[in-house]
């Protein structure tokens, strides 16, 4: 795949196994961003490997794609390989005559911040531009969050590794040395969860008392028992606005705000206004 202007060049595991294409798109150069593909084997990604067919360079660079990566440590091998095939000026020059491909499992993450990176230092490009260049040609590339930050300490770094790695110890020094980027993710997903099935519970009960109140067998006593269930319903719900207010403004003061786990929040935060509103009808 060219590796000029065109931007189809960051590609899933089954495209770098498919030999003849490579041949016909007249690929010179496949760098792997992936741990333990074997890319041509068994078919697979499993067995001995082959190696690259004849008259293509290959180098695998073994990282996971995962948030606590080290996404800094493999940018060298990567650039170097990257900058000795289609050199460090933007863009190429035609004479060079390479075409690589960048792939990784699916496309997605760990080939598209290799990518970003060699972009951001071959061309100069901010991550958002080089992000914003790669969807282009694949829409679905996007570095996971800890990758993503790597790069963001990258172009804070001016592109210099060693201050970038500073950086980003910094930002994830908050987390404490026991809990990566991972686990920060997952608990801010779990606490959204948490208070958006509270929020549920709170919606079949407030159902259930807005139901019965429009029976027209309606006796006073009754009547005063879910007057004091709905005062008590308001008392929850505007503890739980404020919980998931609270959350929000601690979540939104972090490097590491997880995107879903905002929407799940904003999600409850509008389903118990709702419901508030609801009982003071």
């Amino acid at each position: 795949m060219e590796s000029g202007h065109d931007t189809g060049w960051r590609t899933g595991f089954a495209d770098a196994q498919h030999v003849e294409a490579l041949r016909q798109l007249k690929v010179t150069h496949v760098l792997t961003v992936a741990s333990r593909l074997r890319v041509w084997s068994d078919g697979r990604g499993e067995g001995d490997d082959a190696g690259p067919p004849p008259g293509i360079t290959h180098v695998q660079l073994h990282i996971d794609d995962h948030p606590d990566a080290d996404l800094l440590a493999v940018l060298p091998a990567a650039l170097s390989f990257l900058g000795e095939a289609l050199g460090r000026a933007w863009p190429p020059p035609a004479h060079r005559g390479n075409f690589v491909l960048v792939h990784c499992a699916s496309g997605i993450s760990r080939s598209a911040a290799v990518v970003a990176a060699f972009l951001m230092d071959s061309a100069g490009m901010a991550y958002e531009d080089a992000l914003a260049y790669i969807k282009r040609g694949r829409r679905f590339a996007n570095p996971n969050v800890g990758f993503r930050h790597q790069l963001l300490a990258l172009q804070e770094a001016r592109g210099n590794l060693v201050t970038a790695k500073k950086i980003y110890r910094k930002m994830i020094q908050p987390m404490g040395e026991e809990r990566g980027v991972r686990d920060f993710i997952r608990i801010q997903r779990e606490t959204a969860n948490a208070l958006h099935a509270r929020v549920d519970e709170m919606e079949d009960s407030v159902s259930s008392i807005t139901f019965r109140q429009k029976e027209d067998e309606y006796k006073d006593g009754i009547s005063q028992l879910f007057q004091q269930l709905e005062e008590g319903f308001k008392d929850e719900l505007l503890a739980c606005i404020q919980l998931l207010e609270e959350e929000n403004a601690r979540a939104n003061g972090t490097t590491f705000l997880d995107r879903p786990a905002h929407i799940i929040r904003s999600s409850a935060s509008k389903k118990a206004k709702r419901l508030l509103e609801s009982l003071d009808k």
